[in-house]
């Protein structure tokens, strides 16, 4: 019980890596707010989260939206108290260079990835405080410290999530520890996006012919992830903060 009586908002907590995430703190002891925009997706999460005896409520929240992200730290608290740990979870990606891709689409990416979590912790940073101190874990990628093709909004929004964490460890040290996660290729529904708009539809075959990149043969799981981030998110990590964890499965050993 890693995270006993703590309480976590995750945002991104619908699907994939954020799924994940909320899954396994409410079984290491925490009471876990479940953000996003799809609520059906939240809705079916917290339902499975106490069907195994944890706690958990959901909040639709466009992280993008700072009168949403007030909500969504304002609702916490009249329902728990306080807060003390973050992960930004919540993500998008639109694979094109730049010459390809439309201001909109940039906007998007940007609002989201760097934008959300930028609103997400100043809007929780005072309750954390408030609460005496806790975590800030943010998801970035692999893709945040190396470039790839047709990764332009991408790459530019995770490297940001990766500087920004760096720049509130500095500010918020000792009271809040802040730490980024970079994963490479995990079994999503956004990696499987990714891959259709390569022009696959065998995704299965996709899959097996990526994992042959990796010295672990294998692709990650969201649950590989979620393991990261309860390390980073509990005592264990109680003098790291500023860092980038690659989660990778060796591709950049």
């Amino acid at each position: 019980m890693k995270l006993k009586d703590k309480i976590a908002i995750v945002t991104g907590g619908g699907t994939g890596i954020g799924r994940a995430i909320t899954s396994l703190f409410a079984a290491e002891g925490a009471a876990v707010v479940v953000a996003g925009r799809r609520e059906a997706l939240l809705d079916e999460t917290v339902t499975e989260i106490e069907s195994n005896g944890g706690r958990g409520i959901s909040i639709a929240t466009d992280i993008s939206n700072s009168k949403q992200v007030q909500n969504l730290v304002r609702t916490t608290i009249d329902t728990f108290g306080r807060i003390d740990i973050l992960v930004n979870a919540a993500g998008t990606l639109i694979s094109k260079s730049v010459t390809e891709l439309s201001e909109d689409e940039w906007d998007q990416v940007l609002d989201i990835n760097l934008k959300g979590t930028f609103l997400c912790c100043k809007y929780a940073i005072p309750e954390i405080l408030a609460a005496g101190g806790g975590a800030i874990v943010n998801i970035s990628s692999i893709l945040g410290l190396v470039g790839t093709t047709e990764g332009a909004a991408y790459c530019a929004s995770k490297g940001g999530v990766i500087m920004l964490t760096k720049a509130m460890a500095h500010d918020y040290s000792p009271r809040i520890r802040v730490n980024a996660v970079c994963p490479a290729h995990v079994q999503t529904e956004m990696l499987d996006m990714l891959f259709s708009s390569q022009g696959a539809s065998d995704m299965e075959m996709m899959h097996q012919q990526w994992a042959l990149r990796y010295p672990m043969k294998r692709l990650g799981t969201p649950e590989d992830v979620a393991k990261a981030v309860l390390f980073l998110a509990s005592d264990d990590a109680s003098w790291i903060t500023g860092s980038s964890l690659m989660v990778t499965g060796g591709l950049f050993a």
